[in-house]
């Protein structure tokens, strides 16, 4: 099987001018260097000019729990979108 040459030019992005949270950037830190927190969950807050934190599980939290959380916040945005689309 022949791997073919792929260019990797750059891709031009549009900026959403949704910003960061200065609180997610040190959970996530938090989490990636220090590992206090086995998962973040990020949203976007209700006036949708902000990336907040959602939820931060726990040192010793069980995968179990970042699934049971994350399906309730998929189901939420799912629910959302879903609203979104009957109102337009």
């Amino acid at each position: 099987m022949a791997v073919e040459n792929v260019s990797l030019l750059p891709v031009k992005i549009q900026a959403s001018g949704v910003k960061v949270d200065g609180a997610c950037k040190q959970a996530y830190d938090d989490l990636h260097q220090k590992h206090l927190h086995s998962y973040l969950i990020f949203r976007i807050s209700d006036d949708d000019t902000t990336i907040i934190i959602e939820k931060k599980g726990d040192k010793a939290a069980p995968y179990s729990e970042f699934v049971e959380v994350g399906g309730v916040v998929a189901g939420s945005c799912i629910s959302r979108l879903q609203f979104l689309s009957t109102c337009l």
